[in-house]
């Protein structure tokens, strides 16, 4: 398989990669919604709102240091849930890498197709994203190729405290910082469908 590179090429490795992404609510103190770490509890990731308030909801993925990495941006009311992505911090059409929406308006299980953004035409997606019937098991695929595995941790203290934990799983020469996107993505809209 040829290598996936979207955000960047320090972000794709020729082995597997493994990833514990920890999902918190949001508090008064802190807006970071997501941290990832490697398997040694090196902090890789982390993502936040940005602060503020806007007619898009906002996500940033940073590193360690801080810095913006990928922007991921949607309407706040959007009917398919449409998520367009960026490079950096800008949402200027130059940065644009991807868009991600549901693959139908109504499903029972959670399907977004994912869009490049030289596929203007978005007849047929790029990647597509399928979630088992819970949402605690989800595989991204090229085609009919799988590229990425992410499972949920479920545990009665993470429940009550309001914490979730994935184990992601990426596959050799794949974007992992691109796989973690999807994730946010995907539990932001999983989020909000359990909300309304």
């Amino acid at each position: 398989m040829a290598p996936i590179r979207v955000v960047g090429d320090e972000f794709c490795v020729p082995y597997y990669t493994d990833l514990v992404v920890k999902k918190k609510l949001k508090s008064i103190f802190s807006s970071t919604h997501f941290q990832v770490f490697d398997p040694n509890g090196t902090l890789v990731f982390k993502v936040d709102d940005g602060g503020g308030f806007s007619q898009h909801s906002n996500r940033y993925i940073r590193d360690a240091g801080g810095f913006p990495i990928i922007l991921m941006r949607n309407k706040i009311i959007s009917w398919h849930d449409r998520w367009r992505v960026y490079r950096g911090d800008s949402h200027a059409e130059n940065n644009h890498l991807f868009t991600v929406k549901r693959s139908h308006v109504f499903q029972l299980k959670t399907q977004l197709d994912v869009f490049l953004a030289t596929n203007t035409d978005e007849t047929r997606c790029d990647f597509h994203v399928k979630s088992d019937f819970s949402n605690h098991s989800s595989k991204v695929y090229r085609g009919d190729s799988v590229i990425a595995e992410i499972d949920k941790k479920s545990t009665w203290g993470g429940f009550f405290v309001g914490k979730d934990v994935f184990n992601v799983r990426v596959f050799p020469e794949v974007d992992y910082a691109f796989i973690v996107s999807l994730l946010i993505i995907l539990q932001e809209i999983i989020s909000s469908s359990n909300d309304s």
